[in-house]
C-alpha cells in the first residue's frame, strides 16, 4: 500500500481541530473543522463536520503512558452502570466509550498537529495537547478500515485490508 496516498489524503485535516466525537455501533466517527450545512440521504438539512473520519478497524486514543479511548470500549459498560447479565453494548450511553468520549474535547482541544502513515493503511494523528490517535487496520481480506470524506463533495478515500481509492477512481473522475 502507498503510504504516500494515505498521508496526501489525510493532509487534508492537518491543523484542524475535531469537532465531534461519535459512533455507529461500534465504528468510530470523528469530525474535523467547522460546522457546515449538508444535506444527509433523506435531504434533511443537518450541521456536519467539514470532513469526517469513520474508522471501523481497532483504533485506540492515547496520552502519555495510558490508553485514553479505545475501539473495544464500546463493549464494555460505563462506569456508572458497571456490568449486568443484561448489559447491551450498542443502547447509547451505557458503554464505557460513551462515557468517555463525551469528556475528551470538551476538556482538551483535540488540534491537529502531525500526521505519520504506514504501509498497511494504518496511521497515526499528533494533536497538539499531547494526544495521539493510533489507527491499525487488521484484516487481509477486502474490507473497510477507515474511510475521509468531506462534506457536500464528492471527495472520499477509502482503505480496505488490501488497498485503498478514492470516490472519483470508483466515478471514474479525476480529481
Amino acid at each position: 500500500m502507498d503510504r504516500r496516498a494515505i498521508l496526501e489524503n489525510l493532509e487534508q485535516i492537518s491543523s484542524l481541530s475535531v469537532c465531534s466525537v461519535n459512533r455507529a455501533a461500534n465504528m468510530l466517527m470523528l469530525g474535523f473543522g467547522d460546522l457546515v450545512q449538508a444535506q444527509n440521504f433523506r435531504g434533511e438539512t443537518l450541521a456536519d463536520p467539514q470532513f469526517s473520519l469513520h474508522i471501523d478497524c481497532p483504533w485506540r486514543i492515547v496520552f502519555c503512558k495510558s490508553i485514553v479511548l479505545a475501539s473495544w470500549d464500546v463493549f464494555e459498560p460505563s462506569t456508572k452502570a458497571g456490568w449486568t447479565e443484561d448489559f447491551e453494548w450498542d443502547c447509547p450511553g451505557a458503554n464505557l466509550f460513551d462515557e468517555k468520549s463525551k469528556t475528551l474535547i470538551a476538556n482538551d482541544a483535540l488540534h491537529v498537529k502531525g500526521i505519520t502513515a504506514d504501509n498497511f493503511g494504518g496511521f497515526c494523528i499528533s494533536f497538539d495537547n499531547g494526544y495521539v490517535l493510533e489507527v491499525f487496520p487488521c484484516c487481509s481480506a477486502d474490507e473497510e478500515s477507515w474511510r475521509l470524506f468531506e462534506a457536500n463533495s464528492e471527495y472520499g478515500f477509502v482503505v480496505n485490508g488490501k488497498s485503498f481509492y478514492s470516490y472519483s477512481d470508483i466515478d471514474g473522475e479525476d480529481k
